[in-house]
């Protein structure tokens, strides 16, 4: 099934890039203080 794999792509793009997010959030109030 192409949209169970395409579903599947989709997720895992959004929770990679909710972690690249969340450490970039980071690093940039690191950098700020």
């Amino acid at each position: 099934m192409v949209a169970l794999r395409t579903l599947a792509s989709v997720i895992f793009a959004t929770i990679f890039l909710s972690i690249f997010a969340a450490l970039y959030l980071q690093y940039q109030s690191g950098s700020a203080e």
